[in-house]
């Protein structure tokens, strides 16, 4: 009997089995992500998969999630991480609206923008820009403001504003023209990378590690800067 809980323990280091409970960013994880989940099932087998989404803190440790995938910094010193791609945060806006209102040259010609705000920005409402070595800390406002990133941008293509948004989130939409970059020439802080992250990588079971593996690989050309050229 020892023998054979031995035998199994080595199968689950080795090979990917079980239920792998994986937690998501919300619009990330399904603009790209989830298009790609049936190839990860396909290529494992012996898989199952559990996948949350939620753009809410997720305790991976006490909720009992095998790996997870994070956007921004790494802030939980109890979890490893690796960082699988780079982002960068950029101002934008439908044409339309644009055309019907001041240029956008300086940070602090957005005091006379109506901008969408995304509310669970760690800054809201100021947009941190840089150039030339100088800093400015702008507060924007706006008549919308809203907790969920792709009605930011819904708003934006329908003319209500200026946003802010990560490359990943408007990639398709400044591929076609339908929203443009404006302040090109400045910098906007802020989440700079997606992170798979899991608890630990010792006594690592299979079916984690070839969650990580297999988004290192599907992120080694980050599909969205694919798109946008």
């Amino acid at each position: 009997m020892m023998r054979a809980a031995e035998d199994e323990a080595r199968a689950m280091a080795t090979t990917p089995t079980g239920l792998l409970r994986v937690s998501l960013p919300l619009a990330f994880g399904r603009m790209w992500i989830t298009p790609r989940l049936p190839e990860f099932l396909m290529r494992y087998p012996a898989l199952r998969v559990e996948a949350t989404y939620t753009d809410r803190y997720v305790d991976l440790i006490a909720e009992g999630f095998d790996a997870g995938v994070r956007l921004g910094e790494m802030k939980d010193s109890r979890l490893i991480g690796r960082r699988v791609a780079t982002t960068r945060r950029m101002i934008c806006a439908a044409p339309s609206y644009l055309a019907q209102r001041p240029a956008l040259k300086e940070a602090e010609d957005l005091l006379r923008h109506d901008c969408i705000c995304f509310t669970r920005l760690a800054t809201h409402p100021v947009w941190h820009l840089q150039r030339n070595g100088k800093n400015r800390a702008v507060r924007i406002a706006g008549r919308l403001e809203t907790d969920d990133a792709e009605a930011v941008v819904h708003a934006a293509l329908a003319g209500v504003g200026v946003i802010m948004a990560t490359d990943w989130l408007v990639a398709r939409e400044l591929a076609d023209g339908r929203l443009v970059p404006v302040l090109t020439d400045w910098t906007v802080g802020g989440e700079s990378g997606v992170n798979v992250v899991r608890a630990s990588v010792q006594h690592e079971p299979a079916k984690s590690r070839a969650f990580v593996e297999w988004m290192v690989e599907i992120f080694a050309k980050a599909p969205w800067q694919e798109t946008m050229r």
